[in-house]
């Protein structure tokens, strides 16, 4: 290194004899500042041997940072590789920083792994950062926006978090509600609702369903239970039935994809007998006794 100053000092003295003036004097300064104060990134007692003086400090890193973007991703899938990095202050990834990465989210469902096909059995809680950079894959089953921290491990970084999008996964199968006891001849509502194998709602799910029941169960298109219908279409991953029995009995019912194979039945509806209209007292003998007939 002094060798190399000297041998500047020497042009600067050079090109002054041979008439370069002050521009080359200037020149030959400002070529001696660059080299000390590129050296001083790569051994800092070159710098400071030269210019008596430490050379300057690199901050560390302040910052945990999700770098990749936000994914949206289906029920039961794993995702695609999420990059973690500390980071400066100024968001530039520390390359010098090596530690422990916390990974937790508001959903309990959601599991994390470092690898896309691992088990996510939620043994996994925790990544390495190396040189900066550290990776890992999130699993969740219920769908929603659940959002990811990622924390240092020594508490001393800031944190860093991400909201995630979870779709529902295919339709799997049909919830019906079970509304009991009902009363012979008056008609009530049943609901149906879509759901995955994970039982998030498919909300966009909009198939016609075949209706089906028992005894003397009878299915309309409204409320005013004058028309009769065997199908329903859904909407939004769910429709309306309306259902009504003429006799005291017990009935379920079932409903089934058309063309398909997705179902989903009642449990027992009790049908009560209706309530009598009004009662009519006869005097059977027609003597004003004690014998008398009710009717209806």
């Amino acid at each position: 290194m002094h060798f190399a100053i000297k041998k500047l000092l020497e042009g600067v003295t050079g090109s002054l004899r041979n008439g370069f003036g002050v521009v080359s004097y200037f020149l030959c300064w400002l070529s001696i500042f660059l080299s000390i104060f590129s050296l001083s990134f790569i051994n800092p007692g070159i710098a400071e041997a030269v210019t008596g003086s430490t050379s300057l400090t690199v901050e560390a890193a302040t910052k945990l940072v999700i770098t990749s973007a936000a994914q949206t991703v289906v029920a039961g899938v794993a995702s695609s590789v999420v990059t973690v990095e500390a980071q400066h202050s100024n968001g530039t990834k520390d390359t010098g920083y090596n530690g422990t990465a916390n990974l937790s989210s508001d959903s309990s469902t959601m599991r994390f792994d470092t690898s896309s096909t691992g088990a996510f059995d939620g043994t996994i809680t925790s990544i390495s950062i190396t040189s900066g950079s550290g990776n890992f894959y999130f699993k969740d089953t219920t769908a929603g926006s659940p959002t990811i921290t990622v924390s240092d491990a020594a508490a001393v970084l800031t944190q860093g978090t991400q909201t995630e999008t979870i779709n529902p996964d295919s339709l799997h199968h049909y919830d019906v509600t079970t509304t009991t006891p009902q009363v012979a001849g008056q008609g009530w509502t049943e609901t149906v609702t879509a759901k995955d194998q994970y039982s998030n709602t498919v909300t966009t799910d909009s198939s016609t369903i075949v209706l089906s029941g028992t005894g003397s169960l009878t299915f309309y298109t409204n409320n005013t239970y004058i028309t009769t219908t065997t199908t329903a279409i859904l909407s939004g991953g769910t429709a309306t039935l309306y259902l009504k029995d003429t006799v005291a009995e017990t009935v379920s019912y079932t409903v089934t994809r058309q063309n398909g194979t997705e179902t989903g039945t009642s449990g027992s509806i009790i049908v009560l007998p209706a309530s009598p209209g009004s009662l009519v007292a006869s005097d059977y003998a027609g003597d004003g006794g004690d014998a008398i007939g009710l009717s209806w």
